[in-house]
C-alpha cells in the first residue's frame, strides 16, 4: 500500500517535471525566435525597406506639390525684389503670410498623400524573413504595414547662385522631414526621410547684395537690410 502511494507520487512528480520542461522549452524556442528576428531578420528587412519607404514619402510630397501649385509659378507671390535707380537690387522681401498659407496647404496635402500611400504598405519577399542572404528577394510577397508618425515637417529655404554677368538664380525650396513606422515581427522600426524639393525659382538681373547671398532661410529675407 505504501509502495503504491510512493509510485503514484513519483509518477506525479515526473509528470509535473515533464510539463515544466515542455513549458520551458516552448518559452526558450519563442525567445530564440524573437531574438533571431530582432538581430537578423528585422535589420535585413529594414535595410531593404528603407529606400522603398523614403521614395514613397518623397513621391507623396511631390504629388502634394503638384496638387497645391498646379504647375503655376508662385515666386512673385512669395518674394518681392526691389531695385534702386541704378538697376541694382535694393531689397529682397519675403511674404510671410503667403509662405505660411502655402506651408499649411503643403503639410495638409503631403500628410494626406503619405497616409494614402502608407495604406497599401510595402511588399517584402518571404525569403527576406529567413535572414539568409541567399534567399533574400525570393518567394511570395508579404505585406508590411507602414504608419506615419506625427505630422510632416516643412521648412522654407532659398539659395542664390550666379548664372551670368549681373544675373543671379534665386531658388525657393522646401526641406521636408517625416518619420514612418515600419511594423515588423517582434519590433517596430522608425524610418526618417529628409529631402529638399524646389518649388519655384527666378533669375534676378542686377547686383545682389552679399547680405542676401549669405542667407538660406526664406523667413530671414524680410529682416535683412543691405
Amino acid at each position: 500500500m505504501i509502495y503504491a502511494k510512493q509510485c503514484k507520487k513519483q509518477r506525479k512528480s515526473r509528470k509535473k517535471l515533464k510539463i515544466m520542461l515542455i513549458v520551458a522549452s516552448i518559452v526558450s524556442i519563442f525567445a530564440l525566435i524573437n531574438l533571431y528576428f530582432r538581430k537578423v531578420v528585422n535589420p535585413m528587412i529594414f535595410d531593404n525597406s528603407k529606400i522603398i519607404v523614403q521614395n514613397m514619402t518623397i513621391n507623396a510630397m511631390n504629388s502634394a506639390i503638384g496638387d497645391v501649385l498646379g504647375g503655376a509659378s508662385i515666386y512673385n507671390d512669395l518674394i518681392e525684389v526691389k531695385y534702386d535707380t541704378n538697376g541694382d537690387v535694393k531689397a529682397i522681401l519675403s511674404n510671410p503670410v503667403a509662405i505660411n498659407k502655402l506651408n499649411h496647404k503643403l503639410m495638409e496635402s503631403g500628410q494626406r498623400k503619405l497616409e494614402m500611400f502608407a495604406e497599401t504598405g510595402i511588399l517584402v519577399p518571404l525569403g527576406n524573413f529567413t535572414g539568409i542572404p541567399l534567399l533574400s528577394g525570393r518567394g511570395p510577397k508579404i505585406n508590411i504595414k507602414v504608419v506615419p508618425v506625427g505630422s510632416m515637417n516643412i521648412e522654407f529655404l532659398n539659395t542664390f547662385s550666379s548664372c551670368g554677368i549681373n544675373q543671379t538664380r534665386h531658388q525657393i525650396y522646401i526641406k521636408i522631414s517625416t518619420v514612418v513606422d515600419l511594423i515588423l515581427p517582434a519590433k517596430n522600426l522608425e524610418i526618417l526621410t529628409t529631402d529638399d524639393l524646389v518649388i519655384c525659382e527666378t533669375i534676378i538681373v542686377g547686383k545682389v547684395p552679399d547680405v542676401y547671398l549669405n542667407s538660406n532661410k526664406v523667413g530671414e529675407l524680410i529682416n535683412l537690410v543691405p
